[in-house]
């Protein structure tokens, strides 16, 4: 049965009061973890493939390329009518944008401070709302009554499209809905806001031991994962119906763990990935689920020089590789072997590292193997000035599209992107934009008055084709925010028809081989459009895809529990502290015996036939309990409990003291 995600609740167990989220990062002040290295960390858990390495005979992933960059021309006066520019008469010291639902029109502008609330005496937030996409704003202050919002909070935009807004205080439609919680008390809503519901006192953050429940809470199952000290910490990276991905702090300051993948009861747990880069100060981690393609995860590792490195996984979790280095690029100066560096990515930890990275990788859904990012190319990732680069086939092959950081958007289904150049403290009016997936790039100036620019925002769902920027003008008597929203939609003068389409059949790389594109079991053939078509998908867009199964081999397996890959090889072997020793857990209130070869199949994996390894829980027909005073016993139990509510709840965490628990029937 798969993971039932509507409320998936944990439980969490620790040995006394509960201490901080996270400790103090061990390196020394004005230090980073951005170290040159050209050692290669000892983390994945196979080689890197022959089809992988750039100089492979057999490295033929189907790209699709234009023939040219020549197929847009005289677009300047179309897209001039479609410009439209509003002037705030505000001197607030920041303005967040943002869209509200897909196809709502709506945009809200929201002016926050970024001084603590005690020295605010005048003055409060503004609020303004478009809904003619930018042409025209309306202040509606009244909405906040009167609120100072720090810049940090802004705007948050409901992710089910609902028109809702959270983190400014007030909800877009209807009145708006205040709750100040204090005296260390649990708060649950279950309404966006609108309602809460006291769920405990004595509220913190703990994350020691883990217990399971996809029924709602009716039966809890212990997690098989390490257990960990006080000074350690759990944290969910992902989660779907099918698995968790789980990471395990390392013990002591180290600033890395270890990611556990479970199986579909998000109960048995198998290694994954070592070293996975995590810090214990701000909790910042790399890892990126890349919505454009199935299967395909990215996160940064750190290596025991202290250096940190990008790897990639295309089977969710079972293999993790280097990033390939892209064909325009070449090694920075530090690397070892100017023919064997690779790509790292810059995201969260970059940012809280204060590098100048201004947006996170970027993937959609509908967007079908797209990922733009900012990164580096060399041994590790590098503290210089990155560049853009943009992968088209789910971050199998990569190419630099830009120079130096870029904000940017996805736009029409992936049909065009846009991007502005980040330059702090520098004037700009101009915005840049690509209908063949950043292969090539065309300006348009926007304003002839330039500004200073401050943010980029598109329409949720990424098939608009609106997109807003905003910034400030600033003369020797005044300084006003503005801003303008471009209507891409007169650029595209036609809509897609079939001969725009090519069929793309996703994770090939030896299109030779039967079993080409098989990942998590079956082949998935997608019609994308052309990169030299000019034409646009449209809001009703659909991805049209086929899938079909694909016989069984050791790829479509995990290490099972007790077991894990070497280094450079595919064998699952035993581990060390495991041999001999009869695999035992406890599953709905029963023991089981693990019966098994070292494999399991991945959650998810659809193969048919094929390879099959052995594998058998047997039911031992006895009671399982949890007691403190039993350390040897199958569960632990102890006093805080921990709860994570997906979807329409809000994620919660909470200790409190509780009785000790029993499995049984």
């Amino acid at each position: 049965m798969g993971l039932v995600l509507r409320c998936f609740v944990v439980l969490s167990l620790c040995t006394f009061a509960a201490g901080s989220d996270f400790l103090q990062d061990p390196r020394p002040a004005g230090r980073s973890r951005f170290e040159r290295s050209s050692n290669i960390a000892e983390v994945v858990k196979r080689s890197l493939p022959e089809w992988l390495a750039p100089t492979s005979p057999k490295h033929i992933i189907q790209r699709r390329s234009a023939d040219s960059c020549d197929a847009l021309q005289d677009y300047g006066a179309k897209l001039d009518a479609n410009t439209h520019t509003y002037t705030l008469q505000d001197l607030s010291g920041s303005v967040s944008l943002a869209w509200v639902g897909d196809g709502s029109g709506v945009i809200l502008a929201l002016t926050t401070f970024q001084v603590p609330f005690f020295m605010i005496r005048f003055g409060q937030s503004k609020l303004y709302r478009s809904e003619d996409y930018g042409k025209s704003f309306q202040d509606v202050t009244e909405l906040i009554n009167n609120t100072f919002i720090r810049s940090e909070f802004g705007i948050a935009i409901s992710p089910d499209n609902s028109g809702k807004v959270s983190n400014v205080l007030f909800v877009l439609k209807g009145q708006q809905h205040r709750r100040h919680i204090c005296n260390n008390e649990l708060w649950l809503s279950r309404d966006f806001g609108k309602t809460w519901n006291k769920i405990h006192d004595m509220v913190c953050l703990v994350k020691w031991m883990i217990q399971v429940s996809v029924d709602q809470g009716d039966s809890w199952n212990m997690a098989q994962l390490p257990s960990v000290g006080h000074e350690q910490f759990y944290s969910i990276l992902a989660a779907s119906d099918d698995m968790v991905f789980m990471h395990v702090d390392e013990s002591g300051d180290s600033g890395f763990g270890t990611i556990y993948v479970s199986d579909d009861r998000g109960t048995v747990y198998s290694k994954s990935l070592e070293r996975h880069l995590y810090t214990t100060t701000g909790g910042d981690t790399d890892f990126t689920n890349v919505t454009s393609l199935r299967g395909v995860f990215i996160t940064s590792i750190l290596a025991e020089d202290n250096s940190v490195k990008s790897v990639v996984s295309f089977d969710q979790g079972g293999e993790w590789v280097p990033l390939q280095k892209p064909a325009n690029s070449m090694c920075d100066a530090t690397s070892k072997d100017p023919d064997k560096c690779s790509l790292h990515l810059h995201a969260a930890y970059s940012v809280a590292e204060r590098l100048n990275v201004p947006m996170l990788p970027l993937s959609e859904p509908n967007a079908v193997g797209l990922i733009l990012s900012h990164g580096s190319v060399g041994d590790a990732i590098s503290v210089m000035k990155p560049d853009v680069y943009v992968s088209d086939d789910g971050g199998y092959s990569w190419i630099k599209a830009l120079d130096g950081p870029h904000h940017y958007a996805i736009l029409d289904s992936g049909g065009l992107l846009v991007a502005v150049e980040h330059k702090p403290n520098e004037l700009m009016n101009t915005i840049k934009f690509s209908t063949d997936e950043g292969q090539c790039w065309h300006e348009y100036n926007f304003t002839k008055e330039p500004i200073y620019f401050t943010g980029l925002a598109s329409e949720p769902g990424a098939r608009s084709m609106n997109v807003s920027l905003w910034g400030y003008q600033d003369s020797f008597l005044s300084q006003f925010w503005v801003s303008f929203t471009i209507d891409f939609r007169e650029l595209l003068t036609r809509d897609c028809t079939d001969t725009d389409y090519v069929q793309w059949l996703a994770h090939s790389d030896d299109i030779s081989d039967p079993n080409d594109g098989c990942i998590l079991g079956y082949k998935e053939k997608f019609l994308r459009l052309r990169k030299d078509s000019v034409c646009w998908n449209g809001r009703d867009y659909l991805i049209n895809k086929q899938p079909s199964p694909c016989p069984c081999t050791l790829d479509d397996f995990l290490c099972d529990f007790g077991y894990f890959r070497q280094e450079n090889s595919s064998e699952c072997v035993e581990q060390d502290d495991l041999k001999g020793k009869v695999l035992e857990f406890c599953l709905y209130g029963k023991e089981e015996q693990l019966q098994t070869k070292g494999y399991r199949k991945i959650p998810g994996d659809k193969c048919e036939g094929g390879k099959m390894p052995e594998r058998l829980e047997i039911d031992l027909r006895q009671h399982c309990v949890s007691d403190l005073v039993e350390p040897h016993a199958n569960v632990q139990v102890h006093y805080f409990k921990l709860y994570l509510c997906y979807l329409h709840s809000i994620l919660l965490r909470v200790c409190a003291p509780c009785s000790s628990l029993k499995c049984t029937l």
